[in-house]
């Protein structure tokens, strides 16, 4: 039997946790829904998470070099790069169409090393999927 799974969470290592409150909570306006006091979590959509821990509470370290791509589907990538802009954000890549896999996306730094991307699905199928607001 596939269990039933609620909601996800995703929960990214700091230093700082302040720095990625603010980070989470300022740059990306996320709604902060529980907040442990060493750990908070952020509402990125219905049923998915972000969680930021401070490392030395939690039960893993903070890396300098991360394998993790954070990825927001959203409606509007050029919108959403003007508002990184606005916070002096470090956009790696540009908004971008990628004709390809049919998406629209833009990458950018977060901080101590994360990486960001958000795109938007072109094809109706996938959207129908990524898009449910």
């Amino acid at each position: 039997m596939i269990p039933n799974i609620s909601s996800q969470i995703t929960f990214l290592y700091f230093k700082d946790l302040e720095k990625a409150d603010i980070f989470f909570s300022t740059v990306l306006g996320l709604d902060l829904v529980e907040d442990q006091g060493w750990a908070k979590i952020y509402q990125v959509s219905k049923g998915a998470f972000i969680g930021a821990v401070d490392e030395t509470r939690g039960s893993l370290k903070a890396k300098t070099d991360s394998a993790v791509l954070i990825t927001f589907c959203v409606e509007d990538v050029q919108g959403f790069a003007d508002r990184l802009r606005e916070h002096d954000i470090n956009i790696t890549k540009d908004v971008n169409v990628f004709e390809e896999i049919q998406i629209i996306n833009c990458f950018f730094d977060g901080p101590e090393g994360y990486k960001f991307e958000v795109q938007e699905f072109l094809r109706p199928v996938a959207k129908k999927i990524f898009h449910q607001v």
